[in-house]
């Protein structure tokens, strides 16, 4: 699939394939210019946008300053690797123009340390250490130490600028700031910020939309929610919870039926397909035979705003925010609550509860998790 080269849109001034405004198929042209299948020609500069400065910094280089030392489509701007002992000492201003700055020819953090072969471009120590950095991650229910960016090319893409040095207005105050562009976002590191935020990501989303829509734009037009397609698939990721989806009936009994297997989740079939109006319902096993913990074991911790994702088969994700929680004895629950008719469009997960009974094979309660489509 295309990977999304936001920073590279942004310093060239080209719209990456896509829809327009007013819903044409659009494809790629000259850098700068949107063709549409009516053959109408928009066109789009590269962005004027401050890549790490405040706002009313006039001086401070923008993406399209960016576009005299960067790899786009216009061009390669490609580097000789300086990973051999070099620093990163070039500065750039807001046309665009380099100058070495020697004094930042001994400062550790800009020492060279990675050349990527594939862009032509060198990484200084500051920005390689914080893309291989690790931390506090959530895996289930419980945090282990991994990188935090793993592969990190996947969240930044590669570089297609080397680092630069500029002054630019931060926080008020003029400072030195270092600048580097990758295919999906921008790295910047302010020595002048204490200590866990002198590296920040540029915000990207914000000054692709900004230059695409303009500054006070609510944005393109609203499109109409295409129909929910069948489920498949089920996600909650304050769980670690990832299994594929059943599609059931009703059991001998009449009452919903369960999954076959213990770590999938089942959908009821008969009612709403997750992402329509009404109460979709999925239910899935506490336990089962010789299994402690099943999918759905962890449930009850679940609390309002935790999100559950449902993926149908055309591939699209519906996200549902929990509500709240609620028990009942297995033969009394809310079954219009549950599964009912409604304007809203709901997803109610169910799960044993309570105590088991040998004899009857069942546990006497049931859990439920209300959730309602995420806005």
């Amino acid at each position: 699939s295309a990977k999304p080269r936001n920073a590279a849109t942004l310093v060239i001034g080209k719209v990456p394939p896509g829809k327009n405004s007013a819903s044409k198929r659009c494809a790629e042209s000259v850098p700068g210019s949107l063709i549409c299948a009516e053959e109408s020609r928009v066109t789009f500069k590269p962005a004027a946008i401050d890549l790490a400065s405040d706002p009313d910094d006039v001086n401070a280089p923008t993406y399209a300053s960016f576009g005299t030392v960067s790899n786009t489509s216009a061009g390669e701007k490609r580097q000789t690797d300086k990973s051999n002992g070099d620093y990163a000492t070039g500065r750039i201003d807001r046309a665009g123009a380099v100058q070495d700055d020697p004094s930042k020819g001994q400062l550790a953090q800009a020492k060279i340390v990675y050349f990527e072969k594939a862009t032509g471009h060198n990484v200084p120590k500051v920005f390689w250490d914080f893309l291989n950095s690790s931390g506090p991650v959530r895996a289930g229910l419980a945090n282990s130490n991994k990188p935090l960016l793993d592969p990190w090319v996947f969240a930044m893409g590669l570089p297609i600028s080397d680092a630069y040095w500029a002054t630019a207005k931060i926080e008020g105050k003029r400072q030195d700031v270092l600048i580097q562009a990758f295919e999906r976002r921008v790295l910047t590191y302010v020595p002048g910020l204490p200590a866990g935020w002198q590296v920040q990501m540029g915000n990207i989303g914000q000054h692709y939309f900004q230059w695409r829509y303009g500054q006070n734009s609510a944005g393109p037009e609203k499109q109409p929610s295409a129909a929910s397609g069948m489920p498949v698939s089920f996600t909650i990721p304050a769980l670690g919870v990832r299994t594929n989806i059943e599609h059931v009936g009703v059991d001998k009994d009449n009452n919903m039926d369960i999954p076959k297997d213990p770590y999938n989740v089942a959908w009821f079939k008969p009612g709403t397909i997750p992402g329509n109006p009404g109460n979709a319902a999925i239910d899935g096993h506490l336990d089962w035979y010789g299994i402690k913990q099943a999918v759905f074991y962890f449930i009850g911790s679940l609390k309002p705003g935790d999100r559950i994702y449902v993926r149908d088969d055309k591939g699209r994700d519906r996200a549902f925010v929990v509500t709240k929680q609620a028990t009942c004895t297995w033969q009394n629950c809310p079954l219009q609550e549950i599964f009912g008719p409604s304007s809203g469009v709901h997803l109610n997960l169910i799960t044993c509860n309570g105590t088991f009974n040998r004899a009857q094979q069942n546990y006497d309660k049931r859990l439920v998790i209300f959730s309602e489509a995420a806005q």
